[in-house]
């Protein structure tokens, strides 16, 4: 058996509240815990951690994307679905960050689950990228050979400090900029740099 998706309902509004209650409710793989302002919304998120949260932008204790930015802060690994009352609000949240947005009484158990899912999933995968990104840095890092990282238009991705050395240009001079010389893009490509 699965466990259940934790799900962090935060909303000062009851008929919301109860309107995406009952949503999730008809979802046994959802387990809600309410909370009503963004204070108290908070104060959980430390004690526990939160699959998603469905976060309302208007709270007794903050108002706006500032609602957002303040559980975003507190949450950075938390994916948000913000409850919006129309399109515009909507837009604007997901342009600061929030994953997507639900308008209560607009959106059936079964797109909210999907869309909390999906959410989720988008947030494993962020954590997945950047654990290999790490492990990529990490074995840049300690190789004793120069590497550079060159993307299919010849700019620079990324190196280690061996290049830099070997180059005797710092990597953020590099970085971000084309490498200037041809590249097989078919295979990878070694050079031998004489001093």
């Amino acid at each position: 058996m699965e466990k259940p998706v934790k799900i962090l309902c935060v909303t000062g509004n009851p008929e919301n509240q109860q309107s995406l209650s009952d949503l999730l409710q008809t979802e046994s793989a959802f387990k809600t815990q309410v909370a009503s302002s963004l204070s108290e919304a908070l104060a959980l998120a430390g004690q526990r951690a939160f699959d998603a949260v469905l976060l309302d932008l208007d709270l007794p204790d903050s108002q706006g994307l500032e609602t957002l930015q303040s559980f975003q802060q507190a949450a950075p690994d938390v994916p948000l679905i913000v409850i919006g009352r129309h399109e515009a609000e909507g837009t604007a949240a997901v342009r600061a960050g929030a994953h997507d947005v639900v308008i209560p009484g607009d959106v059936s158990s079964s797109t909210l689950a999907r869309i909390l899912h999906d959410a989720i999933l988008r947030q494993e995968l962020r954590r997945t990228l950047e654990a290999s990104k790490a492990g990529t840095q990490a074995l840049l890092k300690a190789n004793p050979d120069g590497i550079l990282v060159v993307d299919q238009e010849g700019i620079v991705r990324q190196g280690n400090l061996t290049a830099e050395r070997i180059l005797g240009r710092p990597l953020e001079d590099l970085v971000g900029k084309p490498l200037g010389y041809p590249l097989d893009s078919t295979s990878p490509t070694e050079w031998t740099v004489l001093h």
